[in-house]
């Protein structure tokens, strides 16, 4: 190959091929960079998944679902960056400890995204550049972003040479104006050449907190269980033993050695409060806690609870509202039905806070009332409260503006209802929320409920029946009443102007008062995605394969063709997939998702 090949004279082209499922969200675009004489041919390949319709994914709440049916690897990067609407997690670009340099913000969660799942570029031709002429052709689209998970191609059983591969992959993408999103392992790019990111220099974009202990992990020994054990029994104790027990073990290593329960695990950074917190063990934070007060030796309580020296970058109080937040998302995503946080995340988390003295959500006084209140996320307590707090505003019979009160609830209600408010009304929405935090009961476990999910998120996710049944025993003697119901599981609006018998709400003539009237769910199993094979010999860049990572439980996928660069193929045989069968890509897309059974995602 000529040292003086000139990329001016190549020609990038890119195909796009719609989403054999979700043509009007999702795309597959292929990259080719060609030079003009046949002799040389393809210079590189890339291949992208395309975000288009982000709408949909706002709309519906499935964002972490139809990534999550994609393929492992877009299950780690929705999970990591985005919640279930596509928005940009809060923390990756609030400017805090872990935003990294800052450089990101809200504009991540609109706009198209091009996320890289392979880049090859041929042996002879690494380090001329063809690849960054490849990345820097205008495919991106309007306020999109680019992103791409900078790791090695193949599996590498070496953990030094996987992170030197790694490394130098990272370097590129750096040298091409990606930048890292907080402290995660993913890389933007954005377009614009205004933007912070395209300011800040490869040097000062920061490392995960996870690099710092790369160089222990690849040296330390792999140890038994009984060797792990003696060296660091308090982290084995609290993640084993959930019982009241599992005090009295730490306060007998207390007892021998009074460093112990702040003693790290050199491989992770971690210390027994920070695993004792992402195991949500209550009796363990308790004794925790109750040593770091009582211990006469000058141990701050605030420093190790605030400290963020670990793989994860998170303090103990971050590793239990992670632990909590996926839960639910599992939860929301694998079964279709949450049944609210569990009681020893919730008395973890009010320990914690109180022992940091940070804010306790909710104004409550008791441990017992945080619980109740916490229960289900604090939506329907706080605006339970807010509303409350606020009927002073009504001091005279005469309505009052929405733009007076400006409470969120409101935004659930038709804008030509809200306009002027009535104290009645006011009472009605102030009842409902009443109903939801006080009076409706605790909903049925799963095994017995109907599994389809709501396309919206519930605030406490009781049934409808149980929900509209509480509601009206509760307003049984109030005379002529409007109420407003708040989308609760559904998007549905109820309009009471009487106590009328029940079953009219469902009549002929109900549909007025139904704009988001609910569809049937389907269930069924995920299918597999259709990519056309790339047919350029090429070297491989990168695809993700951590040596900390254990192996998928999916089955083994089959040889992949020879010609292609990445370590798997979502359509080997390279034949067309027919659309799903209960929808025409030709016409616009259902106005309800399509349910289905998702795998959760490995922990890295």
């Amino acid at each position: 190959m000529a040292a003086h090949l000139d990329l001016s004279s190549c020609t990038a082209t890119f195909r796009s091929e719609a989403h054999h499922e979700h043509p009007r969200r999702l795309s597959y675009l292929t990259g080719v960079l060609a030079h003009p004489s046949p002799s040389i041919g393809d210079l590189a390949t890339v291949r992208c998944l395309k975000v288009t319709g982000r709408i949909w994914f706002k709309n519906n709440l499935d964002f972490l679902q139809v990534m999550d049916e994609e393929s492992r690897e877009m299950n780690e990067f929705s999970v990591g960056l985005f919640d279930a609407e596509g928005n940009i997690r809060s923390w990756l670009v609030d400017g805090g400890p872990r935003s990294g340099s800052g450089c990101w913000g809200a504009e991540l969660s609109v706009g198209d995204m091009v996320y890289i799942e392979d880049l090859g570029v041929k042996e002879e031709e690494l380090g001329r550049g063809s690849s960054r002429k490849l990345l820097t052709e205008d495919h991106i689209g309007y306020k999109g972003h680019a992103y791409v998970w900078p790791t090695p191609n193949a599996r590498i059983e070496d953990k030094l040479e996987w992170f030197h591969q790694r490394d130098a992959i990272v370097a590129f993408y750096r040298k091409n104006g990606f930048r890292r999103v907080g402290l995660t392992p993913f890389f933007a790019y954005s377009p614009d050449p205004s933007h912070p990111s395209r300011n800040l220099s490869a040097a000062a974009d920061p490392d995960p907190p996870s690099k710092a202990f790369e160089s222990t992990t690849t040296t330390a020994p792999q140890l038994t269980e009984e060797e792990e054990t003696a060296q660091y029994p308090l982290h084995f104790a609290v993640t084993s033993n959930k019982t009241p027990s599992v005090a009295q073990l730490i306060h007998a290593a207390y007892q021998a050695d009074r460093t112990s329960i702040r003693k790290r695990d050199p491989r992770t950074g971690l210390l027994p409060i920070h695993v004792a917190a992402a195991s949500e063990n209550v009796h363990a934070v308790r004794a925790l806690l109750a040593l770091y007060t009582a211990d006469s030796s000058g141990m701050n309580v605030k420093e190790d609870l605030g400290d963020r020296n670990n793989k994860d970058g998170m303090t103990p109080l971050e590793s239990l509202e992670s632990s909590m937040r996926s839960g639910r998302e599992f939860m929301e995503t694998l079964v279709g039905r949450w049944e609210g946080y569990s009681d020893e995340g919730l008395r973890c988390e009010w320990a914690l806070r109180g022992a940091v003295g940070a804010r306790l959500l909710g104004g409550v006084d008791t441990e017992d009332e945080y619980v109740r209140k916490r229960k289900w996320g604090f939506q329907a307590a706080q605006q339970y409260d807010m509303l409350r707090d606020d009927m002073d505003a009504f001091k005279s019979p005469r309505p009052v503006s929405y733009s007076d009160l400006m409470h969120s609830a409101f935004e659930y209600i038709p804008p030509a209802i809200r306009r002027e408010i009535c104290k009645t009304f006011y009472i009605g929405v102030y009842t409902i929320f009443d109903a939801i935090l006080y009076k409706v009961p605790h909903p049925p476990h799963p095994a017995h409920q109907d599994l389809h999910p709501s396309p919206r998120p519930s605030l406490s996710r009781p049934s409808l029946s149980l929900l509209l049944r509480s509601i009206l025993d509760l307003i049984h003697c109030t005379h002529r009443i409007t109420i407003t119901f708040i989308h609760i599981h559904i998007h549905i609006h109820i309009h009471i102007h009487t106590l009328i018998p029940f079953r009219s709400f469902f009549g002929p003539s109900s549909s007025s008062l139904f704009p988001y009237a609910s569809v049937p769910f389907t269930t069924t199993s995920p299918s597999a995605s259709a990519f056309p094979a790339s047919s350029s010999s090429t070297a491989p860049f990168p695809r993700p394969h951590s040596p900390q990572t254990p192996t998928p439980t999916h089955p083994s996928p089959p040889p992949p063709h020879p010609h292609r660069t990445h370590n798997h193929t979502r359509n080997p045989t390279h034949q067309p997939i027919p659309p799903h069968p209960t929808h025409n890509p030709l016409q616009s897309p259902p106005s309800q998702p399509t349910r289905r059974i998702v795998l959760p995602r490995e922990r890295r």
